[in-house]
């Protein structure tokens, strides 16, 4: 069972967020302790990061994510099987390099042949975009070959760690909107004490082992941290919760990767995007859970509303129940509808709720 904090718990906690430094704020949003992860995960783990082609672990570097992702054109998760790609299949078809989304009835992007993660409108842009991606291509590449060397495929094809990494890559685009709605309100909430250039919004979550197969309800939420960039404090293991920063290799890594790619994207992505003061910057945020690679994703954030104080229960209650929302067009206008996601033959599809 989950259990949520007090509502006076939150608000002292959200003050705290307010008047103190961020090194020394506890945790926004924390039900349970961590656990760590079998040793047989624990060892392909530390294959993978300590292999020295990789020097890291494999994930989701360049997901950088657009809200057009929520549209009612990806409303439909299918299994996971082998196939093109090192990812999720349901994960979105964007352009890496232009953030272009495949429109309904066309053809899918082409695919990285080496990362086999990334997309491509066309060929110039994967051109354009080899500098930036190419450190990222190489180690998604060595990871997923070990991988196949040290683990027997299950049932779906596809060994146990990529099958659990490919149920979070879904769990997170499904709740994409909820998670951008809590994490823009704690950066709100949180004020000048939250630095978006060094900071990261940690999200740990842990698997439903009694789940059918809802990739809305694969996953619960441990805790939400607002986390300071380890590069910018000398912070030893046994203060790191303390001080709220994850000492550890896997996120250590990730964020040195993540750092000069999100440096090229965000240049070319803010002549696309609508700026100014109603735009927050891109957050970063690591998902993470036990025995998963975390995710790394940097999502656009905008000042459209009041912040909402009770962030942390909105999301976990959205998550505990497995309320999707997707952006429903209609002739009084678009608007954020909530949803459920139903079984149909062998796919997952969002059906709106009857209001």
């Amino acid at each position: 069972m989950i259990l949520i904090a007090s509502k006076s718990a939150r608000r002292d906690e959200y003050g705290l967020v307010q008047t103190k430094p961020l090194k020394r704020q506890r945790s926004s949003c924390n039900t349970s302790p961590p656990s760590l992860p079998p040793f047989y995960y624990r060892a392909v783990l530390h294959q993978l990061i300590t292999d020295p082609v990789i020097g890291g672990i494999t994930s989701q570097s360049q997901a950088t994510i657009t809200m057009s992702r929520m549209t009612t054109a990806a409303l439909k998760f299918k299994p996971h099987q082998p196939g093109k790609l090192s990812i999720s299949r349901n994960a979105s078809h964007s352009c890496a390099y232009c953030f272009a989304t495949k429109k309904p009835g066309e053809d899918p992007f082409p695919v990285c042949a080496g990362c086999k993660a990334v997309r491509y409108c066309n060929r110039e842009h994967q051109k354009a975009d080899w500098k930036a991606h190419k450190t990222f291509c190489q180690n998604q590449k060595n990871a997923s070959e070990i991988l196949a060397r040290i683990e027997a495929p299950g049932s779906s094809g596809l060994s146990p760690v990529q099958e659990i990494q490919q149920r979070l890559q879904d769990w997170s685009g499904v709740h994409l909107y909820s998670i951008h709605e809590a994490i823009v309100s704690a950066v709100q909430l949180a004020g000048p004490q939250f630095n978006i250039e060094k900071g990261y919004i940690r999200i740990r979550v842990g698997e439903r082992t009694n789940n059918d197969g809802n990739p809305a309800t694969a996953f619960f939420i441990k805790n939400v941290m607002l986390s300071t960039d380890p590069e910018s404090m000398k912070i030893t293991a046994r203060d790191a919760d303390m001080h709220h920063v994850y000492p550890d290799n896997f996120i250590r890594a990730e964020i040195q990767r993540m750092r000069p790619y999100l440096k090229d994207t965000m240049a070319r992505r803010a002549g696309s995007m609508r700026q100014g003061e109603e735009f927050i910057g891109y957050i970063n945020v690591i998902t993470e859970g036990i025995p998963l690679f975390p995710i790394a994703q940097s999502i656009p954030a905008y000042r459209w509303n009041e912040p909402d104080v009770e962030w942390c229960l909105t999301l976990k209650q959205a998550v505990d129940t497995g309320l999707v929302y997707r952006k429903v067009d209609e002739p009084r206008g678009s608007f954020w509808a909530p949803g459920k996601m139903v079984k149909k033959k062998t796919n997952w599809v969002w059906v709106q709720r009857e209001t």
